[in-house]
């Protein structure tokens, strides 16, 4: 059995998500069962499907990580547990970064071991920065 894709019309197997000419998300047809008491209920078998901004999943990825902190993307999603993991390793290295740079500044001694740890940070920050934020976007698994 298949059922026309609402957007160009193309035949679109029952079990696809996605039509196969236009590539857009296909609305899942809710099953209802009638009561004895004639309300329709939707049918628990079929989950609901949440849709996200991406426009809002790119700034909550970029702006708030401007200010160190990262994951907000994926709490967004509903994915906190890793939303909490970039917050934790984002925030700690944007700190060790802004210390290093007070500490260049004010101390004169230690410079080039400050130097390579914020240089370590900053490597750390961006790298982290830019998993966060394909994972937010691109909604990829990672163990992280």
């Amino acid at each position: 059995m298949s059922r026309k894709c609402p957007y160009c019309g193309e035949e679109v197997p029952t079990f696809s998500i996605t039509c196969p000419k236009c590539y857009r998300d296909i609305p899942r047809e809710e099953k209802r069962s009638e009561r004895s008491s004639g309300h329709t209920v939707p049918d628990d078998r079929a989950p609901a499907t949440v849709r996200y901004s991406k426009t809002l999943i790119l700034f909550l990825s970029i702006v708030p990580a401007l200010f160190g902190i990262m994951g907000i993307g994926q709490i967004y999603q509903g994915k906190g547990e890793k939303g909490v993991k970039f917050l934790i390793v984002g925030s700690l290295s944007f700190v060790i970064m802004a210390f290093c740079m007070y500490q260049m500044i004010t101390v004169k001694g230690w410079a080039f071991l400050l130097l390579g740890l914020f240089l370590l940070s900053l490597v750390v920050y961006v790298a982290t920065f830019l998993m966060q934020l394909f994972d937010a976007y691109a909604r990829t698994v990672f163990r992280f």
